[in-house]
């Protein structure tokens, strides 16, 4: 059977990132039959070149390359070639957050304030499971993470009353704020009444 394709090995250097580097892989498998996890293995750690090897052991190490799953060699090249950008890069993208040139006003501010509404909420929240869960996630929107604190806020036993008014406080007091500044009278996730201007 002949090959279909060529598949160079990955550059850190050059302007493909490795995520553009594996798509090319996965279409590489799926133009020559390829399914087996164990023969992408192979041909990954054929490719990838001597640096992404060394790097990959690096990563892994002790354990040996022959003896991961190829997701898992995926997922750890990806986490070292394509870290989650840290808190103060982040920061710094949401304070130098411009309005768009064909963005309205309300548009814009909408769009700021989900991000800080998003931020209160993974800083706020007392769970530290719950706020390690939203930490790790790299996309996480507004309506995600008020989605998951109110889920694991009403997933709480009911031995822990006190940390469970606590919580509800925070995160009421978070919703209620959010729902005055659109204007509503009260936030549909409580029974507390705004006053509106």
């Amino acid at each position: 059977m002949s090959v279909l394709g060529h598949i160079e090995e990955f550059d850190e250097c050059s302007s493909s990132s490795f995520e553009e580097y594996i798509e090319r892989l996965e279409c590489f498998f799926h133009a020559n039959d390829i399914v087996d996890d164990a023969k992408k293995r192979s041909v990954l750690l054929s490719v990838c070149g001597a640096k992404t090897y060394s790097m990959l052991r690096s990563v892994i190490a002790p354990t040996q390359p022959s003896t991961v799953t190829y997701a898992n060699i995926v997922a750890a090249l990806k986490h070292h070639y394509s870290p989650a950008p840290s808190e103060v890069v982040q920061r710094f993208h949401f304070h130098n957050c411009k309005q768009k040139p064909n963005q309205s006003v309300s548009n814009y501010i909408a769009e700021l304030r989900h991000a800080m509404l998003r931020d209160r909420i993974v800083c706020g929240v007392l769970d530290e499971a719950l706020q390690r869960r939203l930490l790790a996630e790299p996309t996480l929107t507004f309506k995600e993470a008020e989605e998951r604190a109110l889920a694991a806020e009403t997933a709480l036993p009911l031995g822990v009353e006190g940390v469970h008014r606590v919580q509800f406080q925070t995160m009421e007091n978070i919703l209620t704020e959010y729902f005055r500044t659109l204007g509503f009278a009260e936030c549909p996730h409580s029974s507390v009444v705004v006053k509106t201007a």
